[in-house]
């Protein structure tokens, strides 16, 4: 009798061991409240685990959150996030899911794909995350454990939410992901031929900067770092011409190759590699330190999370990208968080943004033949690449798609985004879709402005007909020895106010609505005039506030130009016959490329050396394309030139317009700018070039400015009316001049100018035919990849402006600046 109960008891304790493990299998929850999170969540969200393999022994753990729009029909979208290793809230939080980290807390985000379809991330393979495994041989996986695993989890989920089994299913999944991914995809459509249940009604799949092919992917670096200007064009022939295209498995023999794949490496090192145009910033370390000082808050105000991290220079600062990795540390690891969340205690230790201490096995090389066998099986599929990626270049990306050999539906074209281009796309037969996706100072009124540069502002200078308009802003180190810049604005036509304010000047404007008041002025922390005296003229005649006294005189050309620019300059010394001992530099950007090197020659054959150092820095036009290329204007179509990542706006008009019903922004203002849809709105940097007109177009500024009533009627940044003919047609020959002369020359390209392309400027300045002193490399500012530089017997020094666009200062004047200040004192960039 007691060994039938103790037995009995035995079968009851059985019993329920068998049900606690059931119920761990698959146990889930509905959060409505998360910690950091004001209020409850304004959409449907799920954590659980679901137990895989026949023992169950790998737990898996997974975000689920509800479409926002038709939750019956929208697609079920199943998100592996890359790694391998790297925790599901990452895609959740840090991608594609409805909550964002700001500041100290989570935010309501409303713009991505979670808002338009069900999204399930899962964190996978086990180890990652809040998975975890019950035994030591459990935890060991790879590729292939991880696509058993990931179809398994699925067809369970989907059986306790009989409700989505309906619904189309995609895959999704970025980086690492693409390799496991497109086998899984394919273990799901097996398994529905071979009866597998339930069935999952599986459309395609989702691949981000995925990892396709060792081959591929990792030969495509060096022509994406070339495209990109980050190597010189020597090193890439030479990379070409010695590797003959293989870059990841380089023979070992090849020494050749090997030293060239050095430079390379030395030449890119100092970027991020995920994103070339952000700062290299440090990682979050997969464990938090403690901190060592007085505080202990965590990121909620509680007293129960766990260690913070120590504030030292290894870390991210606020403005990295990666500081957002370090909340997640913070936030996850707080035992209120995990509570909400639903997560076993004891299950894991630190929870870890990416766990790189995994047991795991990398079994798929190339995913080639799986997209080949899904395209076949007639899957749709989307694969988008960022365009600034160098971890999975969109070269390679490109070149293994070419490699499925399908013809094209819809031919390579831009695609918008609010009317603006956010990409280029191209379909193919096998319902392939491939996208790549484009990458202050205190206040100050405009008479404190003034009065801070008493004295040196502008004067007008009588040049017989012609009369020049010029500000000139007095050095803020040493004017006594630093240098004298001479400053053209391109166009031709364009104010030298656009160089004052908006690219190396020591004021800019407040950039905020117009609210019918003057525009403020503002301190640019990095003008040039920290190292510099400068005169911004307006030249040709007919520009800004520069006018032609008979109707003859406002006829101008490029050589005309450079005639009074040469008189302009000496007749403006003989006013400030201090500055007769200063160096002097030419300089400018766009168009002013073209008559710059023939002014630096006109003033060079006149004064003798030992007076003067002349320098000309400019960015040179060289190149006109003669011929119809409507395919590849077409393509570009909807790009800003200027900088290719910016949006397209409206263009200030060279006419402003009488706006109605409004009251001027001053009873003596002159006509202000009408408000329209053609006008740029205020998140576009033309903006600032509206509060130009009203600011310039102002009585009480004309007056301070000491304009002359009645030389000009309506003021214009950039006036394309003036009649002007261009007679200059390449300014090479003036390069070659100036080289044998020994004058030193700084020649600089953002690179993501597509007005005057870094390409082009590189081409012209090879074929000066200079050897090369100091070989292409990267120059740094605060520790971060500026650009890339060169430096050639000729005295003339290359510079690339990482980032920066058209009129480079604009863009990066931190950076350009810096530039500035090492090139004048002869330090090396």
């Amino acid at each position: 009798m007691i060994r039938s109960e103790a037995m009995y008891n035995l079968c009851i304790l059985f019993l329920l061991v068998l049900q606690g493990w059931s119920e761990l299998a698959a146990s889930h929850s509905i959060v409505e409240f998360l910690p950091g999170f004001q209020g409850p969540l304004p959409f449907e969200f799920e954590t659980g685990y679901i137990g895989v393999d026949e023992s169950e022994d790998v737990q898996l753990f997974y975000y689920f959150v509800k479409s926002q729009g038709n939750a019956k029909e929208d697609p079920l979208v199943l998100w592996l996030t890359g790694g391998p290793g790297c925790s599901a809230l990452s895609g959740l939080i840090y991608e594609i899911g409805p909550i964002y980290f700001v500041g100290s807390g989570v935010q309501w985000e409303l713009t991505y794909i979670g808002l338009e379809s069900t999204l399930m991330d899962k964190d996978s393979p086990v180890g990652t995350g809040f998975s975890y495994a019950r035994t030591p041989l459990a935890s060991l996986t790879g590729d292939f454990i991880q696509i058993k695993q990931a179809d398994e989890f699925l067809r369970k989920w989907l059986t306790d939410h009989p409700e989505f089994l309906s619904n189309p299913v995609y895959v999704g999944g970025d980086s690492y992901s693409g390799l496991p991914l497109p086998a899984l995809v394919q273990l799901i459509s097996d398994g529905n031929e071979d009866g597998s249940k339930p069935l999952i009604n599986l459309k395609g799949y989702i691949l981000g900067n995925a990892a396709t092919d060792f081959t591929f992917d990792g030969n495509s670096k060096v022509p994406f770092a070339h495209g990109m200007g980050l190597i010189s064009d020597e090193l890439y022939e030479s990379l070409k011409r010695n590797c003959r295209g293989e870059y990841t498995f380089v023979d070992p023999s090849n020494a050749d190759c090997l030293q060239h794949m050095q430079e390379f490496y030395k030449c890119t090192s100092g970027l991020d590699a995920a994103q070339i145009l952000e700062p290299l910033c440090a990682f979050v370390s997969p464990k938090p330190l403690e901190i060592s000082f007085h505080k202990r808050r965590s990121l909620i105000l509680n007293d129960n999370s766990g260690d913070l991290v120590d504030p030292d220079p290894s870390l991210p600062t606020i403005g990295c990208r990666t500081y957002a990795y370090l909340l997640s540390k913070y936030w996850v690891n707080d035992k209120s968080v995990q509570k909400a969340l639903g997560i076993r205690e004891g299950t894991i230790g630190q929870w870890e943004r990416c766990t790189n201490g995994l047991s795991y096995t990398h079994e798929i090389f190339s995913t080639i033949k799986y997209h080949l066998y899904l395209g076949k099986k007639g899957y749709r599929s989307l694969v988008y690449s960022g365009d600034h990626d160098m971890l999975v270049p969109f070269v390679g990306t490109r070149a293994w798609i070419k490699s499925l050999n399908f013809s094209i539906v819809d031919d390579w074209r831009p695609w918008l985004l609010e009317s603006q281009v956010a990409g280029y796309t191209r379909t193919y037969s096998n319902q392939m879709t491939y996208a790549t996706v484009k990458g202050l100072q205190p206040l100050t009124s405009l008479l404190t402005i003034f009065q801070g540069f008493k004295g040196h502002f502008p004067l007008n200078f009588k040049l017989e007909d012609v009369q020049l308009f010029y500000y000139f802003i007095k050095s803020q180190g040493n004017p006594k020895e630093d240098p004298l810049l001479l400053w053209l604005t391109g166009g031709p036509g364009c104010s030298a106010l656009s160089g004052l304010l908006y690219e190396i000047g020591p004021i800019t404007f407040e950039v905020v609505e117009y609210n019918g008041s003057l525009p403020t002025l503002v301190l640019n922390p990095h003008s040039w005039t920290q190292v510099a005296s400068i005169i911004f003229v307006d030249m040709p005649v007919g520009t800004g506030f520069s006018y032609a006294r008979t109707q003859l005189a406002s006829h101008s050309t490029d050589l005309i130009q450079v005639r009074q620019a040469d008189q302009f300059l000496r007749k403006w010394l003989m006013d400030h016959p201090e500055f007769l001992s200063n160096p002097v530099y030419i300089a400018g950007d766009s168009y002013s490329g073209i008559t710059i090197p023939a002014i630096t020659q006109k003033v060079s054959d006149v004064i003798k050396e030992k007076l003067w150092r002349r320098i000309c820095e400019y960015r040179p036009q060289q190149y006109r394309v003669l011929e119809h290329m409507q395919d590849f204007n077409e393509g570009l179509y909807g790009l800003f030139p200027n900088h290719i990542l910016e949006p397209i706006c409206g263009f200030a008009s060279p006419k402003p317009f009488q706006i109605l019903d409004k009251r001027s922004l001053s009873d003596n203002s002159q006509d202000i700018l009408e408000i329209d849809p053609f006008f740029p709105t205020i998140g576009c940097r033309s903006y600032a070039y509206l509060l130009s007109y009203i600011w310039a177009g102002d009585n009480s500024v004309r007056e301070a400015l000491h304009i002359r009533e009645g030389s000009i009627k309506q003021w214009q940044r950039c006036n394309y009316g003036i009649p002007y003919t261009s007679d200059i047609p390449s300014s090479i020959k003036y390069h070659l001049y100036l080289s044998k002369k020994g004058y030193r020359s700084l020649i600089y390209s953002g690179d993501h100018d597509m007005v005057v392309p870094f390409l082009g400027t590189q081409a012209w300045i090879r074929s000066l035919n200079y050897s090369i002193l100091d070989d292409w490399r990267p120059w740094l500012v605060e520790g971060q990849v500026a650009g890339y530089t060169r430096t050639y017997s000729n005295r003339m020094t290359f510079a690339t402006v990482k980032g920066a666009g058209h009129t480079a200062p604009e863009y990066k004047p931190e950076e350009c600046l810096a530039m500035l200040k090492r090139w004048i004192n002869r330090e090396p960039l």
